[in-house]
């Protein structure tokens, strides 16, 4: 990926990450759009697993957030590359495809996700040359991504918690979460309450959330090609050959 969206240099970790903040912020309206889309299209799917099973609803939610990574990777894709987006035609591009059964399988558990996702829908790659690229990007920061993914669980978990001690005090006087489990009756309509605000604070958290680690991994993943593939010094080449291009046509 080329871009004259942004200054490409070398950067530090934590410059990489708020650079990915930074264009995550800049396309939230879109971002937020595509997030309320997810969640509506997998809403009916959610519903009924959670009349079959009261916690079914939030793993569902879990287990699909790469469709949603990539439905936010292609959006700040196509800003970088100066193209129109927006919710729609950001679903409308080609945005699914190579990688995406691997994502919802064992991909799903991958530690680096955010950051080495790019490789399978930006760059296409597949294979021997994916597990290559994979490897040389992972050269000499391969550890971040791992990091990234373990603050943003850290993250959701605080938040999530907080929205849990908010409901604990909406809850009746007589409630404890020590009543989770075989003691509570998840028909009850107390039951159906606990579960219908479980999966309100998890929905809640995502859309706070995962746009932000999606951006982040972007961050170092374009960080880490800078510093691979000297994308600083291209623009100061191409305008060296062209100098030297014009003096040669005057002379």
């Amino acid at each position: 990926m080329k871009t004259d969206r942004i200054v490409m240099r070398p950067r530090s970790t934590a410059e990489a990450i708020d650079l990915g903040f930074a264009l995550v912020r800049a396309n939230y309206k879109t971002m937020l759009g595509l997030s309320l889309t997810w969640m509506l299209v997998l809403l009916p799917a959610v519903a009924a697993i959670t009349l079959w099973l009261p916690l079914g609803g939030l793993l569902l939610l879990w287990w699909f957030k790469p469709l949603l990574d990539r439905m936010l990777l292609q959006a700040l894709a196509l800003d970088l590359l100066g193209q129109k987006s927006g919710p729609l035609l950001t679903l409308r591009s080609r945005w699914l495809g190579n990688g995406m059964v691997a994502g919802l399988s064992f991909w799903r558990f991958h530690p680096a996700r955010s950051f080495l996702l790019p490789v399978w829908q930006l760059e296409g790659q597949r294979g021997k040359q994916r597990r290559r690229r994979q490897r040389s990007l992972s050269h000499g920061n391969g550890g971040s991504g791992f990091g990234l993914t373990l603050a943003f669980l850290g993250l959701e978990l605080a938040i999530l918690s907080g929205w849990l001690v908010l409901g604990n005090l909406l809850l009746p006087l007589d409630f404890s979460w020590l009543q989770w489990g075989s003691s509570l009756d998840w028909s009850s309509s107390q039951g159906r309450w606990l579960v219908a605000w479980f999966l309100g604070s998890y929905a809640l958290t995502v859309l706070l959330t995962e746009p932000f680690y999606l951006g982040a991994g972007l961050g170092l993943y374009l960080n880490q090609r800078c510093r691979l593939e000297c994308w600083d010094l291209e623009p100061d080449l191409a305008a060296l050959g062209q100098r030297h291009a014009g003096r040669r046509s005057l002379s």
